[in-house]
């Protein structure tokens, strides 16, 4: 043995402090775990009362619309002509707030509103088949501007109908 070193060695202050800091990080650790375990615990108790109530409300909202419809059918049975004219009734009522939601506005009413773009939708409408039979009849003349130039350019290949002709025989 080395005569320097002593035989017993007296504690070090440091590694007893580490020590008790890890004795106290380890009993930490072990009280958190057991504590989310425990939270764990209570919200899945938690989740199935929950989910249990849930069940046993939409149950007992499936059982009322259950019974209300039977009652609705009974009543239609017993007072067919009455049941009729209801059921007619709350359709128009139902229809009549559907189209009401859909309304389109008059012309009136769009002049009144803006009589510029009124005016100008109105002339637009008025205008859009000319605009159509100017825009077919411009095709129409650029295609035959397109023929003419390549039968000026190619007059191999024009599209006579001696050329069209000859074609077929050959």
């Amino acid at each position: 043995m080395n005569p320097n070193i002593p035989a017993d060695p007296s504690p070090n202050p440091l590694h007893s402090a580490a020590d008790e800091a890890a004795a106290k990080a380890s009993g930490t650790v072990e009280s958190t775990r057991e504590k989310l375990q425990e939270i764990g615990h209570v919200a899945h108790e938690k989740m199935e009362v929950v989910s249990q109530k849930a069940g046993e409300a939409v149950h007992a909202a499936r059982e009322k619309i259950e019974g209300a419809g039977t009652s609705v059918l009974q009543w239609a049975r017993e007072n067919p002509a009455t049941a009729l004219a209801t059921f007619f009734a709350s359709g128009f009522v139902l229809g009549a707030v559907l189209i009401m939601q859909r309304h389109e506005k008059t012309f009136g009413e769009r002049f009144h509103d803006d009589p510029g773009s009124a005016l100008r939708d109105a002339v637009y409408a008025a205008l859009l088949p000319i605009r159509d039979r100017v825009q077919g009849a411009a095709d129409s003349a650029r295609s035959i501007a397109e023929d003419v130039v390549d039968r000026v350019r190619l007059p191999h290949k024009s599209h006579s109908w001696t050329s069209r002709w000859r074609n077929l025989w050959n």
